[in-house]
């Protein structure tokens, strides 16, 4: 019985093929948006809570802009998640001070700037950023150096690291060693190239696979006013919170800053997407809204086309009840029809992702059945008032018109 409705649905919507794609545009954007959004979001949430386990509680973040408020006994307050735009405001000074604490190790400072990049022997390709840093930027990222070896400890030591996808589009090659590229005239040699490297939630804008990684020294003499976005650490103990907040606190420079453990960072990222999930779905309620009306639109021409249709089927002994589930069922299907293109859409966006960018989207079965579930909703709500219009019409009136 549920068989032959769906083929005479099918059927039903094939013979306006045009028109019903338009109608299911709404729910199919609405579906895609969210299933979208939800793969991104655990995606990057799983890359965070990978890189707190790799380093435990012991990697600790200095990041410009007030991410956190804190009480005075410097227990977290609230986030404040527009601040992750906030732009460099660390200084060099702040740094060295980070740098004099006892038990931190593997000080690393993110310093992004722009400089004009010319490859020796190589192509002229985009580069996303040049970011001014240490030898242990492998290790605070969570990558691994593919080619190569990491940067030097001189201060003026002129060498590069580069990023992945970078180092094949400007040099046609994987692992181009002993390149040479020139930042603002300046020759450095191509040290190491980074394997393909997580995005960081906490600076927003900047693609490590596409960036260039100088030492710090280095960058300085480049940047005139260079500024750190983010300097990380890793603690000996669970005190590196305040004794950082300490030390910066001496500093003369007094720049905007938050400091942050790998806990709160997985929180901040965490809160972060959630709020994005929650305007997605709002979006998606009023796309489905749209749809829904446009699904009830169409049904309702659809009823008026076919009352000839109607009155037939009631002369030959259909009833009430069957034309009813005819029209209902021919609702549902065209609305979950649109539900799963926006589950299709969804996934092949994320494939793309995944495959282009350094970001990797999750894949996530439970929203995929309750986005199902809205589509079949949306075909039961918006369907059944054109459906029980349908039933009611009266056989010989039917036939008249």
């Amino acid at each position: 019985m549920i068989a032959a409705y769906i083929r005479m649905s099918l059927h039903s919507i094939g013979a306006t093929r045009a028109r019903s794609v338009f109608t299911n545009l709404g729910i199919v954007i609405g579906i895609g948006l969210l299933i979208f959004t939800v793969n991104l979001s655990d995606g990057i949430q799983e890359q965070s809570k990978q890189q707190q386990a790799t380093f435990g509680s012991s990697i600790v973040g200095v990041h410009s802009g007030e991410l956190v408020e804190r009480s005075t006994a410097l227990t977290q307050e609230s986030y404040r998640l527009d601040q992750t735009l906030t732009p460099a405001l660390l200084s060099l000074e702040e740094l060295d001070l980070i740098e004099k604490i006892d038990g931190s190790t593997s000080v690393t400072p993110i310093a992004p700037f722009d400089a004009q990049v010319e490859p020796i022997s190589g192509e002229i390709a985009d580069v996303s950023s040049i970011i001014g840093t240490t030898k242990y930027i492998p290790e605070i990222l969570g990558g691994d150096i593919a080619y190569g070896e990491t940067l030097g400890d001189g201060e003026r030591e002129r060498t590069a690291l580069l990023g992945k996808y970078l180092a094949e589009k400007m040099f046609g090659e994987p692992g181009p060693i002993g390149k040479v590229i020139r930042i603002d005239g300046r020759e450095h040699v191509v040290r190491g190239v980074f394997d393909s490297l997580p995005t960081d939630p906490l600076n927003p804008g900047v693609d490590y696979n596409h960036s260039i990684f100088i030492p710090i020294g280095s960058a300085n003499l480049i940047s005139d006013q260079l500024k750190i976005k983010s300097i990380y650490l890793l603690a000996a103990d669970s005190s590196a919170v305040s004794d950082v907040q300490k030390v910066l606190e001496s500093s003369q420079q007094r720049s905007n800053y938050s400091i942050l453990n790998s806990e709160e960072t997985v929180e901040l990222v965490g809160r972060g997407y959630r709020l994005i999930i929650m305007t997605a779905a709002i979006v998606t309620a009023i796309a489905l809204l749209v749809g829904g009306i446009g699904l009830s639109n169409i049904m309702t021409a659809n009823v008026a086309e076919r009352t000839r249709e109607i009155g037939v089927r009631k002369a030959v002994g259909a009833n009430r009840k069957h034309i009813l589930l005819q029209f209902l069922s021919e609702s549902v299907v065209l609305s979950v029809l649109g539900g799963l293109a926006g589950i299709v859409l969804a996934e092949l966006v994320t494939f793309i992702v995944r495959s282009t960018t350094n970001l990797s989207p999750g894949f996530n079965l439970s929203v995929i059945l309750v986005s199902l579930c809205l589509s079949l909703l949306v075909g039961v709500l918006f369907g059944f008032v054109p459906a029980w219009r349908a039933a009611s019409k009266k056989p010989m009136e039917a036939l008249r018109s």
